[in-house]
């Protein structure tokens, strides 16, 4: 049984709810911000006109999908300090999957073709389903290197199990019970906080660089900023030390704190 209350929300309190969450984190979580900001810098540096060489037919499709991978990119940051978490990773796996079409139709240009007439015939659509399996072209990504295939097929997965799917991961992390009067209901946190906030903005952070690394790929470019790994490292582990519950003296009480 679902709890009504939820439904008695209006639209325009949720929006103002997002909002008020959104300039909270942008203020709280500056560190995660810095570091959205220094991909975007990353994505406009590698999207600067002149950058990117090669035959500007053959570039038409790859740089369009390079570009809504970043729109998604953004969006996903947008939810994800809002704390709508779940939403996040939909947006995130969208993300993934752009950037990886770009890189995989600059190395075959034929298949701008097949991307574009993708609805015009049930042939068409045949085609397309053949020869854009989102597994097979991130297996076929380099092992090694600022994109490895490995890493970016678990930031694919991750983002499928934790809101990419209708799945466990993304529902159980924000699901909560309740009971009234002897009776149950079950409900989820819209606005989620604790360690699925942290895991939307070190995810959104993971994405967001491995899109900028497929991009320098694709377009033959050394603009990824390198050190960026080593700071969403220390961003999650400053923030699950920040959730950890104080320390307790060995008598059960609270540990005061240092003068």
């Amino acid at each position: 049984m679902t709890d009504d209350s939820s439904a008695r929300v209006s639209l325009l309190g949720l929006l103002d709810s997002a909002e008020s969450y959104r300039a909270a984190s942008r203020k709280l979580e500056a560190g995660w911000c810095s570091v959205f900001q220094e991909i975007v810098l990353s994505h406009n540096a590698i999207m600067t006109p002149g950058v990117i060489q090669g035959n500007e037919y053959d570039l038409v499709v790859p740089v369009l999908l390079a570009k809504c991978s970043f729109a998604y990119f953004v969006a996903a940051v947008d939810v994800g300090l809002s704390r709508q978490t779940f939403p996040c990773f939909a947006l995130l796996r969208t993300c993934i999957e752009s950037a990886v079409y770009a890189y995989t139709i600059i190395g075959r240009p034929e298949l701008s073709r097949v991307w574009i007439l993708r609805h015009n015939t049930p042939e068409d659509k045949k085609n397309f389903d053949a020869a854009f399996k989102i597994r097979h072209l991130i297996n076929s990504l380099p092992e090694a290197g600022v994109a490895p295939r490995e890493a970016i097929q678990k930031l694919y997965d991750r983002a499928i199990d934790y809101g990419g799917h209708p799945n466990k991961g993304g529902a159980l992390s924000v699901a909560v019970q309740n009971r009234v009067g002897g009776r149950y209901s079950v409900d989820i946190e819209l606005f989620a906080q604790g360690l699925p906030f942290l895991h939307a903005l070190k995810s959104a952070a993971e994405v967001g660089y491995g899109m900028v690394c497929l991009e320098d790929l694709a377009f033959n470019v050394q603009l990824a900023p390198k050190t960026l790994p080593d700071r969403i490292r220390a961003l999650g582990v400053e923030g699950a030390n920040r959730l950890r519950p104080p320390a307790k003296s060995s008598a059960g009480s609270q540990t005061p704190p240092a003068d």
